[in-house]
């Protein structure tokens, strides 16, 4: 893939600020986005399936944020693993590979830095001894990141649509074996992706009858697990796994 594949133009920001694009132009960069997906992807089949069900997610999820952010949400959900890549291996943390490919490639700072923290990476970082090599990337706070949290937090490992509750039950389990003090990192990032997507969740309500996101969708109690059942944006309340076999599962 040469880097030219890669030209997704844009202003970065942080804090709040945003990049306003025409219309074509977001449709191009998404476009461009799941292209790239695909190609450093594809070999990891459940990752694609994983990384396609997000932006899926992303694009339901997309009237919760500014007109002109819609298209980098979605982006940035197709890109948000591409550091699982056996090409784009160097660190072995997936939010820094990522986001560092993109930078060389050219990607705008915001995106590439939504890529870099999506899903609390920070948290995961530090106990890695990464989480200076992170903060180069700056972190932003927001709609963007509690949306593009939503739909990771509801697409599972193979690209079904589950809870928030039974993804972190997931999560949990396939991670059960690692170092403890990165077990404990997950664990930790828990309460704050507990209070993202619940907030992705509340925007959405009020987003027009297009859209359902269940009652227990309010429900933000947090009692050594999390507890937002239904959340999801396609299909119906409680837990919409399509099984629950783990062969060939993706980690987070």
């Amino acid at each position: 893939m040469t880097e030219s594949s890669t030209d997704l133009t844009g202003n970065g920001h942080r804090h709040g600020s945003s990049i306003s694009s025409p219309p074509h132009r977001s449709d191009a960069t998404i476009a461009t986005a799941r292209t790239i997906a695909y190609l450093l992807l594809a070999p990891l089949p459940a990752r694609w399936a994983h990384s396609a069900t997000v932006a899926a997610q992303a694009d339901e999820i997309a009237s919760t944020v500014a007109s002109s952010d819609r298209g980098l949400l979605v982006s940035a959900a197709w890109l948000h693993d591409i550091g699982y890549s056996p090409l784009l291996i160097d660190s072995g943390f997936h939010p820094l590979d990522g986001a560092l490919h993109l930078i060389r490639a050219g990607a705008p700072m915001r995106l590439a830095a939504l890529v870099a923290h999506h899903s609390e990476a920070r948290l995961l970082a530090q106990p890695r001894g990464l989480l200076d090599a992170l903060d180069e990337f700056p972190r932003e706070d927001g709609s963007v990141t509690d949306a593009l949290a939503y739909a990771d937090m509801t697409a599972g490992p193979t690209g079904e649509i589950m809870s928030v509750a039974r993804r972190f039950a997931d999560i949990r389990e396939r991670h059960a074996d690692e170092p403890p003090d990165l077990f404990a990192a997950r664990r930790r990032r828990e309460p704050q992706l507990l209070a993202a997507t619940a907030r992705a969740a509340r925007r959405l309500r009020g987003c027009g009858p297009q859209t359902y996101v269940p009652e227990s969708a309010r429900d933000l109690t947090y009692a050594g697990s999390a507890a937002i059942h239904g959340t999801t944006i396609r299909g119906t309340t409680g837990d919409s796994t399509t099984g629950d076999s783990t062969t060939g599962r993706a980690n987070l």
